[in-house]
């Protein structure tokens, strides 16, 4: 059975979690007391239909026992219509209890997606940047304008059958127990149901399916036919619209890009200073002041700042003004996240990078210095760029690609 909040019965919910101290949708301790998702408490606010058990946790987290006076009077003939027209399947996405900045983005994206009706998209960017966060918090905004949603991190996917399997069976409701042996019939049926319905699926750190490094192969063993996967996601006509957040872009998604409008890309990159010094306030940092050259050291990446305002805080006591007295760029917990950035660069892509730690230049210098064809290095850069690890900025008629300083700090050590 579902259940929804009458208008009248969110005033009540409202008064009731002021009481506590308790914002609508931030306070971790709701949903967690309610044994429930942030997503379903938004879902509850926005007054669309949740499962009546979580409708009633809701209510006595805050203290209210007489739920009945928070419903919506719904019909048996509405409660069986809304019973089957909205299911989610949230999988492994992560509870987001602050988020950061990121409004043009989100209009950005509900535009392509809900308007647009755009089938492919992907986030590309950096490991830290915000990815998955973006992808959490757009897909609990445009949830209901759609009738299913799923979402899968590809980082703890075990094979790309099992996850096909997944997906079909939650969008079948269970109907369909297994797919096709040959995956071409099993892509076949997937995208009948992505007809049939209007459903959101997000495919979460993707390049955990793409090999690293220099190797022949694109794609890790066992998801080969996963290119194919996309470029029919892309091509063919449906009503659903599918993300994938990646660290790389894949090339049958740019060259969709170039085919058909209703397949985009979006690069995430740096959060603006408004949303970074949001971030230096929650994490209680001191001399607002310097705060501003932290973030030129920094940059805008949400998880590098979420990590270097925490070391100050705990090293420095949140005091800025002694932390850069050290003029020194400290990578400390940073490293894995760009350990795992640099292990998937090409021989050559690192090449580049070494050259631009010591000698920003523009193309013109890069080939000088590397014996390989233009066409090679401006693929190299436009990866690089795709994985925001060099920067690009405009010095009268040229560009000049550059690292930002993080970056540049750990390239050196690489040289070392």
């Amino acid at each position: 059975m579902v259940l929804k909040a009458s208008v009248q019965g969110l005033e009540i919910v409202d008064k009731a979690r002021k009481k506590k101290g308790w914002t609508k949708t931030v306070t971790v301790a709701w949903w967690q007391d309610a044994l429930t998702t942030q997503a379903t408490l938004r879902r509850f606010w926005r007054g669309i239909p949740i499962q009546s058990e979580s409708f009633m946790n809701i209510c006595h987290a805050v203290g209210i026992s007489n739920w009945q006076d928070i419903v919506d009077k719904i019909t048996d003939e509405e409660g069986e219509s809304l019973e089957i027209s909205y299911q989610e399947d949230w999988g492994e996405a992560p509870q987001l209890s602050t988020f950061y900045g990121r409004t043009e983005e989100l209009t950005q994206l509900q535009e392509w997606i809900v308007n647009d009706r755009c089938r492919l998209v992907a986030f590309l960017g950096m490991g830290g940047i915000g990815k998955t966060a973006l992808s959490v918090m757009l897909a609990d905004k445009i949830q209901h304008n759609f009738d299913y949603l799923i979402w899968r991190s590809l980082r703890y996917s075990t094979s790309a059958k099992d996850l096909l399997t997944q997906i079909v069976q939650f969008l079948s409701n269970r109907k369909i127990e297994d797919l096709p042996t040959e995956f071409n019939s099993a892509v076949s049926l997937l995208i009948e149901y992505l007809k049939s319905h209007r459903c959101l699926v997000i495919f979460d750190g993707a390049e955990a399916i793409i090999s690293q490094g220099e190797t022949s192969e694109f794609y890790k063993e066992g998801y080969e036919n996963w290119g194919e996967l996309i470029k029919r996601l892309g091509q063919q006509r449906h009503k659903s619209t599918v993300i994938f957040t990646s660290r790389e872009q894949f090339s049958e998604i740019a060259f969709l890009e170039e085919e058909t409008p209703q397949v985009r890309s979006l690069l995430v990159s740096n959060l603006d200073k408004a949303a970074a010094f949001e971030i230096f306030k929650s994490k209680g940092l001191l001399d607002e002041s310097h705060w501003e050259r932290l973030l030129q050291i920094y940059r805008g990446n949400p998880l590098f700042l979420k990590l270097i305002s925490g070391y100050i805080k705990n090293s420095f006591s949140g005091k800025v003004s002694d932390f850069l007295k050290l003029e020194t760029i400290f990578i400390g917990d940073i490293q894995p996240i760009l350990d795992a950035s640099w292990q998937r660069l090409s021989i050559l892509q690192k090449k580049v990078m070494f050259q631009l730690a010591t000698n920003p230049g523009t193309l013109e210098t890069i080939k000088l210095n590397q014996s390989v064809s233009t066409s090679e290095i401006l693929e190299s850069l436009q990866a690089l760029q795709r994985r925001s690890l060099i920067e690009r900025q405009l010095e009268g008629d040229e560009v000049i690609y550059g690292l930002q300083p993080i970056v540049k700090k750990y390239v050196v050590k690489q040289l070392n």
